[in-house]
């Protein structure tokens, strides 16, 4: 956090912060990470997961796979950018 706040006091800023979303692992945070970045006025991207060794099991949760599985209309929730 405390690098985040460097950057946001810096000419550098804003901050951006990536984060990846899995399904079945931490896209029920999405909306969690929009509001951060909204309170601290940075720029959140959200990033495909993208398995490296395609032939094994990298997430062993259930339901775990591809981030392109997030719905883009929860990621607009997330974001303050739905139109309903």
């Amino acid at each position: 956090m405390n690098g985040i706040d460097t950057v946001q006091k810096s000419k550098m800023g804003p901050a951006k912060i990536n984060a990846v979303l899995v399904r079945g692992i931490n896209d029920d945070e999405v909306e969690a990470f929009a509001e951060f970045a909204r309170d601290r006025g940075v720029i959140m991207r959200f990033i495909e997961f993208m398995p490296l060794d395609a032939d094994r099991q990298l997430v062993t949760r259930e339901g775990g796979g591809s981030g392109g599985s997030i719905r883009a209309d929860q990621c607009a929730v997330a974001a303050g950018t739905d139109s309903a």
